[in-house]
């Protein structure tokens, strides 16, 4: 006949297995990571994965198609164009 494991022994066997998934979880999460060379790249990539709010979106869009059409640089205006040939 097997003598039944104390309570305290229990305790102490799921406080080791809390432990161990919290340090697995913690391995999982330094894993994932994703280092990026530059600031551009992070956003790039945190803007592939999220998607602005509608709301926000539409707004964005409006202003931009009310924008000033930039004016050409002084230098074309003045200099003309070559002709391909």
């Amino acid at each position: 006949m097997e003598p039944k494991p104390s309570r305290m022994h229990l305790q102490g066997q799921s406080a080791e297995s809390s432990r161990q998934e919290t340090e697995l979880q913690h391995q999982q999460s330094h894993s994932s990571a994703i280092e990026f060379g530059t600031v551009e790249e992070m956003l790039r990539y945190d803007a592939a994965q999220v998607s602005p709010p509608a709301t926000l979106a539409a707004r964005l869009r409006d202003a931009l198609a009310n924008e000033p059409r930039r004016r050409p640089a002084w230098w074309r205006r003045w200099l003309p164009r070559r002709r391909k040939e």
